[in-house]
């Protein structure tokens, strides 16, 4: 097109603004009706394999288009079939392709969303440039690992508690129907100190990481974190009486521990 041909086709264009916002906006809806479409024929040769098994070839040498770019063709035209409102955005938008492909691959509810940049602006996602789309799904992608990440924790913590509760009912059955356990031979209180000391450090090394966990307490379920704070109690009880144990006995004594009773925890025999 020559100079003079510009020129002339840019003097019949109206100097009516509406109608020329008109306009603009009817170009846009086709341009991105266009690529809804031409995602649709992409995928209908992909997946009735017109093409032989040379689908990859056949988009870069006769479709014109690399591989790449056709898959998000694809991907456009897919979520346009899953959500009609995106089929209105799509329209909308005209014909920046990776805006739209990028937007298709945002979660359809954060797409209505406002969001913080880290410019400190708030937009919609139609009012984001390309760059903008890619940093809120970045960090939304981040989000959502970290959520995973703290449920799988607080699913793990539940799990371990099971383990310990499990232990703990185990051991109490060494425990006589009257809550009372005898300890009255030097050699097997030596033994039991030993044994009692490996047990608490091997605990406290398999659940030190759980004091780390306040963001991950903050998501676990009221039951769970009752559950935790059961045992605590417990826990606490039980320190407080053995130490109360190991301040009062001597040497020479033999002892039976009452555990249900924990105003007269140590009987001399």
């Amino acid at each position: 097109m020559t100079t003079n041909e510009s020129v002339n086709e840019a003097a019949t264009l109206s100097s009516d603004l509406p109608m020329l916002t008109t306009e603009i906006n009817a170009y846009k809806r086709v341009a991105g009706e266009a690529i809804f479409e031409i995602g649709r024929r992409l995928k209908h040769v992909k997946d009735l394999d017109l093409a032989h098994g040379q689908w990859e070839q056949w988009c870069r040498e006769k479709a014109r288009i690399s591989p790449p770019m056709a898959r998000k063709y694809i991907e456009v035209y897919e979520e346009c079939e899953r959500d009609s409102s995106f089929r209105s955005t799509s329209n909308d938008l005209g014909n920046s392709l990776d805006k739209l492909y990028t937007l298709a691959t945002l979660p359809p509810e954060e797409r209505s969303q406002l969001h913080t940049l880290s410019s400190g602006a708030t937009k919609t996602v139609d009012e984001m440039t390309v760059r903008e789309l890619r940093e809120v799904k970045a960090a939304l992608k981040a989000e959502k690992a970290a959520r995973e990440q703290a449920e799988s924790r607080a699913r793990k913590a539940e799990e371990d508690y099971d383990v310990v509760r499990d232990a703990l009912d185990a051991a109490s059955t060494t425990y006589a129907d009257d809550g009372l356990y005898r300890i009255d031979n030097q050699t097997e209180v030596n033994g039991a100190a030993l044994a009692f000391s490996d047990r608490v450090r091997d605990f406290l090394k398999e659940y030190a990481y759980l004091t780390n966990y306040s963001t991950e307490f903050s998501t676990s379920s009221d039951a769970s974190r009752a559950e935790y704070r059961s045992a605590i109690d417990a826990l606490e009880d039980f320190v407080v009486g053995f130490r109360c144990n190991l301040n009062t006995l001597t040497s020479d004594d033999a002892i039976i521990i009452d555990i249900t009773n924990p105003e007269e925890r140590v009987k001399y025999v």
